[in-house]
């Protein structure tokens, strides 16, 4: 289980501009990743992503970083907000805001 602020991102097509906040250990919240960020990836506690698929760009970067990661978490960018608390059990794949 991981405890950490989280760092919303609602845009689909985002770059590193649009990380302006971002604090080492945050658990990244957002729609897809795209390679421009890469970088930060490797600084996040974990992943949490609306888009589910094995072979995206998130997945392929949580398997080479070794960085925790929950896909498929349908309108989750709604739901949460920059700052924001949660607890994450990224084996079961669940969440909730603490």
């Amino acid at each position: 289980m991981i405890k950490g602020k989280i760092f919303v991102i609602k845009k689909r097509l985002w770059k590193t501009e649009d990380l302006l906040g971002f604090e080492d250990g945050m658990i990244l919240v957002v729609k897809n990743t795209t390679p421009d960020v890469q970088i930060i990836l490797s600084k996040t506690m974990g992943i949490i992503t609306e888009i589910n698929n094995l072979l995206c760009h998130a997945a392929i970067i949580s398997r080479e970083n070794g960085t925790p990661l929950i896909m498929g978490q349908e309108k989750i960018t709604s739901k949460l907000k920059t700052g924001d608390f949660i607890e994450v059990d990224f084996d079961k794949k669940i969440w909730k805001k603490s």
